[in-house]
């Protein structure tokens, strides 16, 4: 009996690989684990994430998580629409051989503010450290209250090309001129990869970005 399972599912392996084509199998490939939530944190169990460009789609169990497994490497969007119209995104970056994290979180269209890109920070001395590109997409200065959760804020922590040249207030507050862009930098303040966010609010309404610490 044991030999006819183990020839199952060497079975079924011959043809997973088979209906690969040459450039499939010779391009790099990696996984995603994926968290879909909302802005306080309640997951969201049973949503369809798409993986956006093409028909690939996955079901989130009951703790909002998902995956994708052999995905082409590079920098993916994963979308998932929720009752009300609103649309819970996040940018997937997939890295060859690696299982990759992604949070989903609600987006709003109208949302002034663009998190344009998150990567390690500039000083090199400190692997720890990150920042945020954020954009006043609008023509009006716009003022948005920042706040985290697995990331610390870091004091004299927004600059344009250099290291602290404007501060965010006592209450989180920061206002972005228009059509400018900060770089905020924050610290990481857990071991794992999950769920570090920055949260952006303005106009009662919040938006996270998730910080995904990776390394080529």
């Amino acid at each position: 009996m044991k030999n006819i399972i183990n020839f199952f599912f060497y079975f079924c392996a011959i043809l997973a690989i088979a209906s690969c084509t040459v450039d499939e199998m010779d391009e790099p490939m990696g996984s995603l684990n994926g968290y879909a939530c909302l802005e306080d944190g309640t997951p969201v169990s049973g949503g369809i994430v798409e993986m956006v460009g093409t028909d690939r789609k996955a079901i989130c169990n009951e703790k909002g998580e998902f995956y994708f497994f052999h995905v082409p490497a590079g920098d993916h969007t994963l979308k998932m629409t929720l009752e009300d119209g609103t649309a819970l995104e996040g940018n997937a970056p997939v890295r060859s051989d690696m299982m990759m994290p992604c949070v989903l979180t609600r987006t709003y269209p109208d949302f002034p503010i663009v998190a344009e890109s998150v990567e390690l920070s500039t000083a090199a001395y400190d692997y720890d450290r990150y920042r945020v590109r954020l954009t006043n997409t609008s023509d009006q200065n716009v003022t948005i209250r920042l706040s985290s959760d697995g990331v610390l804020l870091l004091e004299n922590s927004v600059g344009t090309d250099t290291w602290g040249n404007k501060e965010i207030d006592t209450n989180g507050n920061l206002e972005i001129e228009a059509q400018e862009s900060y770089w905020v930098y924050c610290q990481n303040a857990k071991d794992s990869y999950d769920k570090r966010m920055l949260f952006m609010e303005w106009n009662g309404k919040k938006q996270a970005v998730h910080i995904c610490r990776y390394t080529d």
